[in-house]
């Protein structure tokens, strides 16, 4: 993103959105630090202060995008209703609940863009059809 190898302001978001949960899921560094912060059964306030602190970060990437600006406030808002609805104790499993949560509305925004754009074509090549 930071590079503008990405272009174009939805997506921007959906790439950071999408590159968050592929890094909370899969990046073995990323994944050993929620690990030691389950094990410990800190506060899962630490877990959301560790994500946040990614999004941030995703912020900077392209700091006039407005989409990205957007979609990182709707993940802060995910992960505090992913904490409100787990219904477990364990850090882990809310851990678990918030990534799970990041990850199926990443999955929302590129479904949802698909579909405008598939809109837009049939819509757009309609309309040069008449």
């Amino acid at each position: 993103i930071r590079l503008m190898q990405i272009r174009g302001a939805p997506l921007i978001a959906i790439v950071a959105c999408l590159g968050l949960a592929v890094d909370l899921s899969s990046n073995t560094n990323v994944k050993a630090e929620l690990v030691e912060l389950a094990a410990d059964e800190i506060d899962i306030n630490e877990t959301m202060k560790y994500i946040t602190q990614k999004i941030e970060y995703l912020k900077t990437s392209r700091p006039t995008a407005v989409n990205l600006f957007n979609a990182m406030d709707e993940l802060v808002q995910i992960m505090h209703q992913a904490l409100t609805t787990s219904t477990s104790t364990s850090t882990g499993d809310k851990q678990c609940a918030i990534i799970t949560a990041i990850t199926k509305h990443a999955e929302f925004m590129l479904q949802r863009d698909l579909a405008d754009n598939q809109a837009i074509g049939k819509y757009g090549a309609e309309a040069i059809l008449k």
